[in-house]
């Protein structure tokens, strides 16, 4: 009798759900289980979830998939979340001392703006920009604001860390205190060429390293998650995004890969650290399985945030049919400057005030008029991305705006790069099950859905122009 085929179960915690996928050695989706999770919008630069409905979300869905289907193949978890969302918890007990403040929270960027002497020392080390959205000035923040985080980092009890690092304590039974260098590395406290805790950087921003998690491999064992009743090994450790570039297997070099969900983030793998883009990022991605992989990347905040902010604004239900077929060949929708969450590479511009140009009351046009935003934002970012060696052939579009057939070809037209849309829109479940198997060996790409090759059109070209030159009259800035 022939072994059965093994399983990898990916748990990709993001800020609209909680999910489990399993998947065969082949990478086919054996079932899927999903529940929602709140996110509080308090205001503007304050962005919340509840650390305990995240842990019991995860634990309703293993529960589920434990239902759904005999998990006596499964061989190991991977388990992603987004990468710099933090939260303050108790090391004697686990309690949570802080909400999880999400990616999206800039609640703290007077300390960012206050931090400027030390913009250029922090990029060199870690990577990234001085930014409210990354861990340390959140982690500052709850030292100041919360008595409880106080006493505990005087005790030496205190945790302060990436989201992940706390899920996992709770998750595993071995309730471990660690963190993958993906999610380490958006912290702005870890230092990308000695791939540790930056002691100066952590003393400037006033978060004592003792309270920080232990730096481990990418893919490790951490120990053991019981689902349906037998415990089973949690293999990986890693961020949403960086998880998506594994959706299909190794990524290549010469491709640019892009996934949109409630952002739209940008990355080019290398198997070296790459050289340094003055208004980019830079993050090692993967360390495990024997290679390491870093990245050059970039995000654009304002993808599926700035459409739900439109529907919420208009008090509409978000209508995903008319978000895919709002943007149409040929159509010349109001432009709008997209500074949802905050504007990121290549501006850094925290409070950029979002506006249309030639604004119209037509709800579809406006809806239209994000959507065309997004692709000149990826744009910008990737005529700078494209610069690095070897020279990209490709753009690999994945996520929920995949699909999105009008957005690609419009992107094609401004890159003058062909954009491949991945059949199969689950990369972050995907990427991390792939790297849960170790590579399995007859793992198959999920295939294209549809493909874009660069093609003129003016009007497109003249509108992404217009666009660039508002962008400028608006921010100030010269590119």
């Amino acid at each position: 009798m022939s072994a059965p085929i093994p399983h990898y179960l990916a748990l990709d915690q993001g800020g609209h759900s909680s999910r489990a996928l399993l998947f065969d050695a082949t990478g086919t989706l054996v079932a899927r289980a999903q529940t929602p999770v709140t996110t509080q919008y308090i205001d503007a630069a304050r962005v919340e979830q509840d650390a305990d409905e995240v842990v019991r979300s995860l634990r309703d869905v293993i529960a589920d998939i434990a239902r759904q289907t005999d998990t006596s193949a499964l061989s190991a978890i991977g388990l992603a979340t987004q990468r710099s969302s933090i939260v303050c918890w108790s090391r004697n007990d686990g309690r949570a001392l802080t909400p999880i403040l999400s990616w999206q929270d800039r609640r703290n960027a007077a300390m960012i703006n206050a931090m400027s002497p030390y913009a250029d020392a922090i990029h060199a080390r870690t990577g990234l920009f001085l930014s409210p959205h990354y861990g340390a000035s959140k982690l500052r923040w709850c030292l100041d604001h919360f008595p409880e985080v106080r006493r505990a980092a005087a005790d030496n009890t205190l945790a302060a860390s990436p989201l992940i690092s706390f899920l996992a304590h709770h998750l595993l039974r071995q309730h471990p205190y660690c963190v993958d260098p993906a999610n380490a590395g958006r912290t702005l406290l870890w230092n990308l060429q000695q791939r540790t805790w930056d002691t100066q950087i952590a003393q400037w921003f006033g978060v004592p390293v003792s309270v920080l998690p232990t730096v481990t491999p990418s893919c490790d064992a951490f120990g053991e998650i019981n689902v349906g009743g037998t415990h089973y090994p949690l293999r990986v450790l890693q961020g949403d995004q960086p998880a998506a570039l594994f959706a299909d297997g190794w990524p290549r070099v010469e491709n640019i890969y892009i996934n949109i969900g409630t952002g739209a983030f940008i990355q080019r793998p290398f198997t070296q650290l790459p050289p340094d883009l003055p208004r980019h990022l830079r993050s090692l991605v993967l360390q495990g399985l024997g290679r390491t992989i870093y990245t050059a990347e970039a995000t654009v905040n304002g993808a599926a945030s700035a459409v739900d902010l439109l529907f919420a604004q208009h008090q509409r239900s978000v209508d995903h049919t008319l978000l895919a077929h709002c943007l149409v060949p040929g159509d010349a929708p109001p432009l709008y400057l997209n500074g949802v969450g905050g504007l990121a590479a290549p501006w850094w511009l925290p409070h950029f005030s979002s506006r249309f140009i030639d604004a119209t009351p037509d709800f579809a046009a406006q809806l239209a008029g994000i959507l065309e935003s997004v692709v000149f934002l990826l744009a910008t970012n990737i005529e700078t991305l494209a610069t690095l060696a070897p020279a990209p052939t490709q753009i690999v579009l994945s996520g929920g705006w995949s699909h999105i057939d009008e957005l690609a070809r419009r992107l094609a037209v401004i890159t003058n790069l062909q954009v491949t849309c991945q059949h199969q829109a689950e990369a972050t479940a995907r990427g991390v099950a792939f790297l849960a198997g170790a590579a399995p060996r007859h793992w198959q790409p999920s295939g294209t859905r549809a493909s874009f090759a660069p093609a003129e059109d003016v009007t497109v070209s003249a509108r992404y122009r217009a666009w660039r030159d508002a962008m400028r009259a608006h921010t100030q800035l010269g590119f």
